[in-house]
């Protein structure tokens, strides 16, 4: 199995390798991150696989949601139960769904419940810039960060005033509305967006018990969500800077279940930011935040249960250049968590102390990154975290990276606290962290034409929380081994821009505590990925195509559900009237594939979509 999947690599290398001499463009730079480092840098310089979504990207796409956005990323697999709002999740690099941490302008958003992101709740308009790391990052933020870390950032203000208002339609009753505003005033900066979607949907589920609902609802699962985001700054001198930053998303969606039907739903990120410029070579940054996960699930109409999760954060970040060629980072984190629920669960609040520090140094040709974590948890202990890294650049632009670090995650409230159910379900406070060593090499190039990178990648993860059922409870279980392969090009050909991401996976449970489903893959990851990104601009035309196809993958850890591979087409064009007016349609599944990401769930029926978008000329 493993000289296939280095077979297939290889090939895959070579051609990445053969994409250079067809193309002679205008050169491109490496786009600005700060996720993979906590400070601002240039991909090439965080020594990590990195992707970036850019406002520009969103709009191009013509992406309704956050989940069809991220899907076919090189190192993302994107379940949904469902279009338009129904429930989805992220594995990201094989990892399960809550090893991805979610960011929000600097504040995670893992539920406290149950450690995934309700990404399908949070809104496309508010949005200015995804910032996606592949690989372990708990040496600088903790729980949660095994597979990766995406970072959400919200519109931000500074530069002339801008104005855009936004309409659409689509199938299923599908409306979006949308309108944002930004600028600046002296020493301040604004940046406020809003925006309204709702879509009749589709019958979600096919209606078996034997499917994953287990209940025969024929209806449409309907979607409706309202949102805002607002950020503020003010220079209050020339060393301070202090910035409000907030996001809010509240709304109602309709699914198939046997025990709820409906959830009204509030997702909120507050945030104060007080940065201090102490020299030329060192700054401080205090950033205080709240984060709230509220649901209200509804069975016909009626109340069935409710839960509401707060986390409180503060973190101390310190920035430090020593010398012309070393960066010291290191910091201080506090998070508090606290739920409420209709059941009444064991405990219901804990906290999380931590410690940081990263050094980048510059040595000659040589990159060097060490970093370490120590968290202090009020329910596990302690829990200590680093990462190790190391880049070169060599001859024709390559660059070769290498690294290796540590990870973890802490047991969620459901997996601790959750309310006996005898004889089929009891709590275990004595649950361990999931924890993971991960090993990776890459190599990429940045040339005039664009660039390409390959990422080779090993991880195992030990302590695997799972549910077992002769105990009716969650213990540390398993253990799993992940080998995998993104790969990704991004060049401009002859005048259009092309995107090929790929991604080779063999997820396998290594050690199972029954021993039954040791060599097993983890249910609901593709073994294959490859997304095709064909765009280019005719005058005062735009055509683009987005094709992807996936792999079998299983529904169960038993392997027992298989769902098929798939191919599906999305179609998009764009009239640019004036500088005022442009106009969009889009055409989702335009070969009208029937397939599945979750047993029993369809994801997306063949759908057409038109948006007009206004932007008022300079100066009007």
């Amino acid at each position: 199995m493993f000289l296939r999947f280095m077979q297939a690599g290889l090939g895959a290398a070579a051609l990445v390798a053969a994409v250079p001499p067809l193309a002679a463009e205008a050169g491109q730079t490496a786009p600005v991150v700060v996720t993979a480092t906590r400070v601002a840098q240039t991909a090439d310089q965080t020594l990590a696989s990195v992707t970036v979504i850019d406002r520009a990207e969103i709009e191009r796409r013509q992406a309704t949601s956050l989940p069809e956005l991220l899907r076919g990323v090189p190192g993302l697999d994107v379940t949904s139960n469902g279009p338009h709002g129904k429930l989805s999740s992220i594995f990201m690099r094989g990892t399960e769904s809550n090893h991805t941490l979610v960011l929000i302008d600097g504040l995670e958003v893992n539920s406290p419940f149950g450690g995934a992101t309700s990404i399908e709740f949070l809104p496309l308009s508010a949005i200015e810039r995804i910032e996606i790391v592949r690989g372990p990052r708990s040496s600088l933020y903790g729980s949660e960060a095994i597979g990766g870390v995406i970072q959400i950032f919200t519109r931000r203000g500074g530069g002339p005033t801008q104005l855009q208002l936004e309409a659409g339609a689509g199938a299923h009753q599908q409306r979006r509305y949308a309108g944002a505003v930004s600028g600046e005033s002296g020493r301040a900066r604004y940046s406020l967006s809003a925006g309204y979607e709702q879509s009749e949907g589709i019958n979600a589920c096919e209606g078996s018990f034997s499917a994953g609902c287990f209940t025969f609802e024929p209806d449409h699962d309907g979607y409706r969500n309202g949102s805002w985001s607002a950020r503020a700054g003010y220079r209050l001198s020339e060393t301070l800077d202090l910035e409000a930053h907030a996001l809010h998303s509240e709304g109602h969606t309709e699914f198939d279940g046997g025990f709820a039907n409906e959830t009204d739903f509030r997702e909120q990120v507050l945030g104060v930011r007080l940065e201090w410029r102490a020299s030329d070579s060192w700054t401080s940054t205090l950033h205080l935040g709240e984060t709230r996960d509220e649901r209200q699930n509804l069975a016909g109409g009626a109340n069935a249960s409710f839960t509401d999760s707060r986390r409180e954060s503060a973190t101390l970040q310190n920035d430090v250049l020593i010398g012309d060629h070393h960066r010291l980072v290191f910091g201080a984190e506090y998070q508090d968590d606290r739920i409420e629920a209709s059941s009444a669960f064991t405990r219901t609040e804990r906290y999380n102390r931590a410690l940081f520090g990263q050094l980048q140094s510059g040595l000659g040709a040589h990159d060097l990154i060490v970093g370490v974590r120590h968290d202090d948890n009020e329910q596990f202990g302690g829990e200590t975290t680093g990462q190790l890294a190391w880049g070169r650049e060599l001859a024709h632009d390559l660059r070769l990276r290498a690294s290796v670090g540590t990870a973890f995650v802490a047991p969620t409230f459901n997996d601790l606290y959750f309310p006996p159910f005898p004889p089929f379900f009891f709590p275990n406070p004595d649950l361990d962290p999931e924890t993971s060593v991960s090993y990776e090499v890459g190599i990429s190039q940045r040339r005039g034409w664009g660039r390409w990178e390959a990422s080779l990648y090993y991880s195992e993860i030990d302590d695997l929380i799972t549910f077992d059922a002769a105990e009716g409870t969650a213990l540390n279980f398993d253990e799993a081994q992940i080998l995998g392969l993104d790969a990704s090009v991004h060049a401009t050909l002859r005048g259009w821009d092309v995107g090929i991401g790929l991604s080779l996976l063999e997820p396998e449970i290594k050690a199972a505590g029954d021993g039954s489903r040791e060599g097993n893959l983890l249910p609901r990851r593709a073994e294959q990925s490859l997304q095709l990104d064909l765009d280019r601009r005719f005058g005062r035309f735009a055509l683009g195509l987005t094709a992807l196809a996936q792999g079998r993958r299983f529904d169960d850890a038993a392997n027992s559900i298989r769902l098929g591979g798939y191919g599906v087409v999305h179609l998009r064009a764009a009239w640019f009237l004036n500088p005022q007016w442009t106009l969009r349609a889009k055409l989702e599944n335009a070969l009208g594939r029937d397939y599945e990401l979750v047993n029993g769930f369809e994801v997306e029926e063949q759908a057409a979509y038109v948006s007009v978008t206004w932007r008022p000329a300079a100066g009007g």
